[in-house]
């Protein structure tokens, strides 16, 4: 019997972007949010409060920019600061992933054949799962993967 996991397009984002500012695991009292507008942007003070919120229970040190590219409105923690990268590259291919879902070029439910030749270190799950057969797993099963696993070559997709 194959376990299927289902989780909307907003936990997954959520949990990604928490993983994401819990990344670095040094404690530090926590810096001030600082932003590039005015402090009457009510959903930019919104979303410095959810940061501020999360860098607090992280346990760690969190930086983080956000950039809206067409109206430049800006939130920084730490933003002068460099952090290693490590899966942090994970959320924006989930975020490209669920917009191509939204425009309907790709389905949640797609199967994708995974074959050795598409295996690399760091593939603990995906590993384990080959060695018993031929595979095959949704987009929606490699992103799970990729975001809550870790497994890189769910990251990197099949080589077809």
């Amino acid at each position: 019997m194959r376990k299927t996991f289902r989780i909307n397009h907003r936990t997954i984002i959520s949990l990604a972007l928490a993983l994401t500012l819990s990344a670095t695991a040094a404690a530090q009292t926590p810096a001030a949010v600082t932003t590039s507008q005015t402090a009457s942007d009510s959903a930019l003070q919104r979303l410095e409060r959810e940061i501020a919120r999360l860098s607090t229970v992280s346990g760690g040190v969190v930086g983080v920019t956000a950039i809206h590219l067409e109206t430049g409105r800006r939130v920084s923690m730490n933003g002068t600061e460099r952090f290693p990268m490590a899966s942090t590259f994970k959320v924006p291919i989930a975020v490209q992933l669920l917009t191509r879902v939204d425009k309907g070029e790709v389905k949640l439910d797609q199967m994708i054949d995974i074959k050795q030749s598409d295996l690399h270190p760091g593939s603990g799950t995906l590993a384990d799962l080959i060695n018993k057969g031929g595979l095959a797993l949704s987009v929606r099963n490699l992103m799970e993967l990729m975001l809550l696993i870790s497994d890189n070559s769910a990251t990197d997709g099949p080589r077809n």
